[in-house]
């Protein structure tokens, strides 16, 4: 079975993690992307001949995102594909395609209610695990991607008491914008804790963090954690804040934990490294979307 992934944009990488975990698997596997620089590429920014060719050669196209499938759709008539529904831009569009369809996150279930969930797949060999916390070492925050633009001042806002208050024992590290993946990754490495957004699901920043031995802060809510578990069998182990107020308080505890009681704030890193090796295998994930193929061809 030939697989082609079709994406106009990187969306976190998840086209590009799904292409190495296919072929990892020896599933042939081609992926076409329009922008290339943070992950793995394969074709970039083919002309029209190459990509029907591409298209052609595949038994199924998994389609990332509406706005790829709006541009690729006259060519996909009579063939085997799916789509796969990613984050803002396909929320704020809203419009369910015709081909079966999958959520990257249970939220959008919301906007797309015909379609099914998939949870996110991470690479966790990829993904070296973060140092412990040495005693007068400052507790390191990692500023995710996904706070951006109006976010940052969010991020901001929230860090400013604790640092005040815990002056040189505490710092905060946010990547430059557009960072390739592995230089994220290594810089997430050096880090404790990771601060994703508050939306109500989680981003790959959470999960990668997760895997690293990071505390992964974010907003999930309950809906989206049963989700998860019903999926993957086991709540993923985030470190869950609602509001800004919570997310204070929050990194607060967790600041004064790791300072004061490093053994219970190392045995919660240690949790999460197990999570994602039990329950997050690329074997796991990469099943839903091998059954979804096998059901189209």
């Amino acid at each position: 079975m030939r697989v082609l992934q079709l994406s106009l944009t990187e969306l976190a990488g998840m086209p590009s993690r799904l292409f190495r975990a296919l072929h990892a698997t020896g599933t042939p596997c081609r992926l076409v992307t329009y922008r290339e620089g943070m992950f793995t590429s394969d074709i970039v920014a083919p002309d029209r001949a190459t990509l029907e060719a591409q298209i052609d050669a595949a038994d199924v196209v998994h389609v990332h995102g509406m706005v790829t499938y709006d541009a690729v759709a006259p060519l996909l008539a009579g063939r085997a594909h799916v789509v796969h529904i990613h984050g803002d831009p396909d929320r704020q569009r809203g419009v369910a395609p015709p081909a079966p369809h999958v959520v990257s996150t249970p939220d959008l279930l919301d906007v797309f209610p015909a379609a099914r969930f998939v949870p996110n797949l991470i690479l966790p060999d990829e993904l070296p695990l973060s140092a412990p916390l040495r005693p007068g070492e400052p507790l390191r925050i990692f500023k995710s991607p996904s706070l951006h633009d109006k976010h940052g001042a969010l991020f901001a806002a929230l860090l400013a008491p604790i640092q005040r208050r815990l002056g040189d024992r505490v710092r905060y590290v946010a990547p430059r914008a557009l960072m390739p993946h592995a230089e994220l990754t290594a810089l997430r490495q050096s880090c404790h804790v990771s601060l994703d957004h508050l939306h109500g699901y989680y981003g790959l920043e959470s999960l990668e963090s997760l895997a690293q031995g990071l505390i992964a802060v974010n907003g999930a809510d309950a809906r989206c954690l049963d989700a998860v578990q019903a999926a993957v069998g086991e709540r993923p182990p985030f470190a869950v804040a609602r509001d800004p107020a919570e997310v204070g308080h929050l990194l607060l505890d967790l600041c004064q934990q790791a300072l004061c009681d490093g053994a219970r704030f190392a045995a919660q890193r240690a949790r999460n490294v197990a999570f994602i090796a039990e329950r997050y295998t690329p074997a796991a994930l990469l099943a839903p979307w091998l059954a979804i193929y096998r059901e189209l061809v």
